[in-house]
């Protein structure tokens, strides 16, 4: 297994098909790729031809941003892909920083998976300091 990471967004069939083998939520091709399409950034791991992982970087170009979607398939979990992409994406952040600047990264991280968050420095909500990170899904 020789995993490639490319800074580049995956085929829309490719992404579709990794969220379903992560039981991530279902998405309609037109949300899945605007979200594609808008993201910021984005790594893709491969191994061969297979996506095995990614990461979105959604941004407004100033302080706030959002990791999204860090997914690896269930059978290259707890191989470092994951690890690999999130260092990726804030080495991205933080090579477009100037001294001095700060800037807020944000994400929410899946049930149980915030020992891997904190890994990075990420601080688990709510705290001391902060409230909850809080989410809502809209249907049509």
């Amino acid at each position: 297994m020789k995993i490639v990471y490319k800074d580049i967004p995956p085929k829309l069939e490719e992404y579709l098909k990794i969220r379903e083998e992560v039981n991530f939520v279902k998405l309609e091709q037109r949300i899945a790729k605007n979200g594609l399409e808008n993201s910021a950034y984005i790594v893709s791991a491969y191994d061969g031809e297979r996506l095995v992982g990614l990461a979105r970087l959604i941004s407004d170009g100033g302080y706030v941003n959002f990791i999204s979607d860090v997914i690896v398939h269930p059978k290259y979990q707890l191989k470092g892909i994951g690890k690999n992409l999130v260092e990726m994406i804030l080495e991205h952040l933080q090579k477009n920083l100037i001294e001095g600047e700060k800037i807020a990264v944000y994400l929410m991280s899946a049930k149980n998976k915030e020992a891997f968050y904190k890994g990075f420095g990420f601080e688990a909500h709510p705290n001391a300091k902060k409230g909850s990170g809080m989410s809502l899904w809209l249907e049509g």
